[in-house]
This record gives C-alpha cells, structure tokens and sequence, in this order.
C-alpha cells in the first residue's frame, strides 16, 4: 500500500492509473527489462489473480481485488489457471487435510506411478487408502 492512498500499486501523483499511462508505463519497464514484446500489462492481472487463486483464493475474493466481476473472473480463471500434477496434489492435501483421511475411490500416487510398479492400482474395495 502507498502511504498516501489506499491503491497498492499508484500512480506517480498518488491517484489511480489512467488506462493509457499506465500502458505507457509498461511498455517503458518491460522493455528496460527486456521482457517479450508481446507480454501486455493486462498479463499482470491475470498472472495476480492465478497466483491468488493458487494460494486459496476464492473467486469472489479475486473478482473483489481485480474489479472483474465473477464471471469475467471465472473465465479468465477457466483460461489461465494450470491443471497440473502440482494442482491435483494440492487438492488432495486439501482433503486430506480438511477430512483427515482419503475417502473411497482415491488412489495415492507418488512419482507419477502407483504402488511403485508403473500401473495405476485398482481401488474398487471398500478400504481406504491410507497415507
């Protein structure tokens, strides 16, 4: 936060930034640091709001400080957030973490293999899987 304004990322005068100024202003830093023409400063938002919505975010909180609304915020989410091992892990930490335990169904898998032998393990009894 400014210490003069209440906006995290101002302009020189305090104030919010105008659209074309602070495109102008972009362009100036990337190319000073020598970034790829074709990186705009719209990938700013939404490079911050995967970010937050990998750190556990929900979209009404991202559409709150993007000023998107849901939806825009949603799709833009659908478009740019990863789905990936990383991703899934993740999410199953949240459940085991939330529930205390892996309900039925769910396979643990570690270094992209199941039970160390390169196959995928079937999981059709009702036990579950422990950690």
């Amino acid at each position: 936060m400014h210490g003069k304004s209440n906006l995290i990322a101002p302009s020189p005068t305090g104030r919010a930034w105008g659209l074309h100024n602070f495109a102008r202003a972009f362009s100036s830093a990337r190319i000073e640091a020598g970034l790829p023409d074709n990186l705009q400063f719209r990938d700013l938002s939404r490079t911050s709001m995967v970010r937050l919505a990998e750190a556990g975010a929900t979209v009404p909180q991202i559409a709150a400080i993007s000023g998107h609304s849901i939806e825009q915020t949603q799709k833009i989410l659908e478009h740019y957030l990863p789905r990936n091992r990383q991703m899934a892990l993740g999410a199953m930490d949240l459940l085991v973490e939330r529930s205390g335990s892996i309900r039925r169904g769910f396979v643990l898998l570690q270094g992209g293999q199941a039970n160390g032998e390169g196959a995928p393990a079937a999981t059709g009894t009702d036990a579950a899987t422990e950690l």
